[in-house]
């Protein structure tokens, strides 16, 4: 299925309509998110019949005329009694119930075929039709009729609000700026960013502002009006709120909406009146306080607003906030007295920007660092700033924002250190984003400017040599390193023990035992700096397969004393979840990928190695069906950023979950290609696809194939040794043994893993154990192996193949669903789909304690002991 902005719940319509039960699904959200086109995709994407009805809110004051349409959707005339039953509707309630009925003996009779029935905007539809329409969504059995509707809103207690239900929710900038791309019209990716604040994830919101833009705003190359001024999308998306606003607050909101944050200290200065009113609107959601500020809860209803007002109005309140600020607030002092018609004050509207972005106020800073650079005369008086504008931005994971500032100053008098600065904005922006790198552009700058600003030019450096080495690309890396000589002397210690760090952190990905090198002390570093010398160490000790080394420091950086900025707790806790999945700890590695701000610009990323990380925690669940899913989608953005490495992951992958579904010989053709590039990858550890091969070969009966393999990654340990190697050596030596002779191979294969060493190898080790043993006749030490291994994946947190284990005990299936009451069974739904206890009691309104105590019930009932046991026994009866 192909990749769209709503995939899962697209999936979940398609899911219901090739299902083997009639059923209904309720899709919410707001006008213009893409309920229509979803709609239209799913009956692209079902081959089942469908069909799709939409509402004409013109014909809502006629009773059943919404039902009427949906009948007709269905090829069918409304039945001759049924406008009389219209009738009787109209004139009292009591009826719907017989007339559900009656449409249900009209449907039942056609005996049509599985059938998807799509109704778009249900809620505009004649409230008539709603109510018998939400009684014939809990009746379908025996109709063929797969129910989806679509609506704004619905509340619980609404005639359909009481079916499943799916919410559309906002886009994030990167999904917006694809929904909007036009091959004859292309917004620079920057320009989508700044608009999508106030677009609140709405595409066709966004599609209305680039509208309005002249070509060189919507291309980035020319600074943008803020608030954008909304159209007929901004006024339908917001009315509902204007609606409900007294005059009172009407006028409060047009003072707020002067300003992106306001200060209700310096509103009372204007008006004594507002203060009030604001405590009033935050009340009732329409605004929300940030520290000392308030601020619209909603970017869009403060544009409208802004833009409703006359332009003498605005002047007039711009003029009257700078004059109640000024002493008190440097930004809003900066912002409202641009508007006064005196020169602009542009550096202090950018130290502003700059004091914001420090605090959390993105959205602020970018209207203060647009109206000023809209307005700068002389770009080269004001550079610092904005660098210093851009480096908070890219602190906070901005990195399309501090790109865009940094493009644009054009300047003759300018610093070594200013134009490096720049170029490294610019790096990181091509480095993240399209995951391309010109290598000799950043050894002709580094080269230019290193004899004035050595620190600086070896930083850019360091930052290239990093990009090229989480790719793999060590020789490329290797050529990007300042050269040592020609820096002896002229570098600080801070940056020499980088660049050890880097080299030993290069050595690891080749397979090299380097000397230790340059280490950093983890708690003699604590002094309140940026704790990049702390992540590279982690890093380098996770690839040498340190990994308890690298846990500590991963650590110390996630609880760094000082304030972190987003990009070092984002960076640590991808880099943790690396070094777990290496040290074979999945559940520890899911927590480190769970515990990511969903709403941090740097966890939005959307690459080909950021893909790979969640399809690998879909697989550690043991969801192969969405890993494989997601791992094509890697492998095909990894082709389009030229990622080798994260091609073959994903292809070494793919190739363990075919062996872990029991598909060995799809197994072999996956990991056969694995085994083309790991030629270009000296270090067997990167990979890992070793023994997985190895097994599915047996399975298989290519065992040439799989002794040519033992003794490939024999040589290579042999060049290049390594723990993990060593252990996949051993089970490859037992797994290519025949016989009885195998037996010993395997147990000693067993007894080389350390005490809390990878539980997940070890279980993967201790299952093909248990297999051969019972292949060989000893059915009894074969279920004992069993059992250890599941124990194993259990510890590790790799549901997947503990399921696999416990459901080769040959159990015979116990009834869970009947053995359980409806809420019980949703939360033991949670967990087969992988949800921690925290996350379920937010999905189920629960206390963690409530949960705790259900699964405690759900385990004595069911007689398991453990999560995976119970999504072992749920999957065995198809739960």
């Amino acid at each position: 299925m192909t990749a769209t902005p709503h995939h899962h719940t697209l999936r979940s319509i398609i899911d219901l309509a090739e299902g083997p039960r009639e059923g209904a699904l309720l899709v919410v959200g707001e006008p213009g998110i893409g309920k229509t086109r979803l709609l239209s995709e799913a009956v692209d994407g079902t081959p089942v019949p469908s069909t799709m009805v939409r509402t004409n809110p013109h014909e809502a004051a006629y009773a059943m005329s919404g039902l009427e349409s949906v009948l007709v959707g269905l090829s069918m005339h409304l039945a001759p009694d049924l406008e009389r039953r219209a009738a009787s509707m109209a004139e009292g309630p009591g009826q719907e119930l017989d007339a559900a009925h009656h449409v249900l003996d009209v449907i039942q009779a056609m005996r049509l075929p599985a059938t998807l029935l799509l109704v778009d905007d249900v809620d505009r539809m004649d409230a008539h039709s709603q109510a018998v329409l939400g009684l014939v969504a809990g009746r379908l059995l025996h109709t063929g009729l797969r129910l989806v509707v679509t609506a704004r809103t619905m509340s619980a207690s609404a005639p359909l609000g009481g079916i499943p239900r799916r919410e559309l929710r906002p886009l994030p900038p990167d999904v917006l700026a694809d929904e909007v791309r036009d091959p004859g019209h292309e917004p620079s990716e920057s320009t989508v960013r700044v608009l999508s604040t106030y677009c609140r994830g709405n595409p066709s919101l966004l599609r209305e502002h680039l509208e309005r833009l002249d070509p060189d705003q919507a291309r980035g190359d020319a600074w943008l009006q803020l608030p954008p001024r909304g159209g007929s999308w901004s006024a339908v998306l917001t009315a509902p709120i204007l609606d409900g606003l007294d005059a009172r607050q009407r006028t409060a909101l047009d003072v707020v909406a002067l300003s992106s944050l306001a200060h209700p200290l310096v509103l009372g200065l204007v008006d004594s009146g507002l203060p009030g009113a604001v405590d009033e609107l935050v009340d009732e959601g329409v605004l929300s306080r940030r520290g000392q500020h308030v601020a619209f809860r909603d970017a869009r209803l403060r544009s409208r607003i802004y833009w409703s007002q006359s332009s003498a109005s605005r002047r007039e309140g711009h003029a009257r906030l700078a004059a109640a600020a000024r002493g008190r607030s440097e930004h809003l002092e900066a912002w409202h007295g641009s508007f006064d018609g005196e020169p602009v004050g542009v550096e202090a509207l950018l130290r502003s920007a700059v004091g914001l972005v420090a605090s959390g106020d993105v959205a602020a800073a970018v209207e203060l660092a647009e109206r000023a650079l809209q307005r700068v005369e002389h770009v080269d008086r004001h550079l610092d700033t904005i660098i210093g504008l851009c480096s908070q931005l890219l602190r906070h994971g901005e990195v399309v924002l501090a790109a865009r500032y940094s493009h644009h100053p054009q300047v003759v008098d300018i610093t070594a250190t200013q134009a490096l600065r720049l170029a490294f904005f610019e790096l990181v922006h091509e480095m993240v984003t399209s995951q391309q790198l010109v290598d000799d552009q950043v050894r002709a700058l580094a080269e230019l400017h290193a004899g004035n600003a050595p620190d600086t030019a070896a930083g850019l450096q360091l930052a290239a040599a990093w990009f090229r080495a989480e790719r793999w690309e060590t020789a490329e890396a290797r050529a990007l390193l300042p050269s040592t000589a020609a820096t002896e002397g002229r570098l600080s210690d801070k940056t020499v023990d980088q660049l050890g760090i880097t080299i030993a952190a290069l050595d690891a990905i080749d397979g090299v035992k380097s000397t230790e090198g340059a280490t950093v002390t983890g708690l003699g570093s604590l002094d309140g700096s940026e704790p990049a010398p702390l992540l590279m160490q982690a890093r380098a000790h996770s690839l040498a397969e340190r990994h308890g080394e690298a846990r500590d420091l991963f650590n110390i950086v996630l609880h760094y004393p000082t304030a972190l900025d987003p990009v070092w707790t984002d960076l640590a806790r991808l880099g943790a979840v690396g070094n777990e999945v290496a040290a074979g700890q999945f559940r520890r590695a899911r927590e480190c990928a769970t515990a990511w701000d969903p709403d941090s610009p740097w966890a939005g990323l959307r690459s080909s190695g950021q893909l790979y990380v969640r399809a690998w925690i879909q697989y550690s669940v043991g969801r192969t069906d969405d890993a494989d899913e997601v791992l094509q989608r890697s492998s095909e953005l990894a082709s389009l950023e030229g990622a080798p490495a994260t091609m073959a992951r994903a292809l070494a992958l793919r190739g363990t979950i075919a062996l872990l579904r029991g598909d060995a010989d799809t197994s072999v053709t996956l990991l056969r290609q694995v085994t083309g590039y790991a030629a270009r990858f000296r270090n067997p550890t990167l990979l890992r696809q070793w023994a997985d091969y190895a097994e599915a070969c047996v399975a298989t009966g290519r065992h040439r194939e799989a002794t040519r393999l033992l003794s490939s990654l024999e040589a290579r340990q042999a060049a290049h040794p390594s723990r993990w190697a060593a252990l996949a050596i051993a089970r490859m030596r037992a797994l290519t043994a025949e016989g009885e002779a195998s037996l010993p191979l395997f147990t000693a294969a067993a007894g080389l893993f350390e005490p809390g060493e990878s539980p997940y190898e070890q279980g993967r080790t201790l299952a093909v154990m248990a297999t051969r043993l019972t292949a060989l006749g000893h059915a009894h030490e074969g279920a004992r192996a069993r059992t250890l291994a599941v124990a194993a994946f259990d510890i590790a947190g790799a549901t997947g193949w503990a399921v696999r284990g416990a459901s080769e005990h040959g159990i015979e299936a116990t009834p869970v669903r009947d053995q359980l009451s409806d809420e019980e069974w949703v939360v033991a739904t949670h967990v087969k789909d992988g949800l921690r206890t925290r996350d379920i009691a937010a999905a189920m309104f629960m206390s963690v304690r409530t949960v705790e105590l259900r699964l405690t019930a759900i385990y004595r009932r069911i007689g398991v002991a453990s999560r995976s046991e119970l999504v072992a026994e749920m999957l065995r009866e198809g739960g």
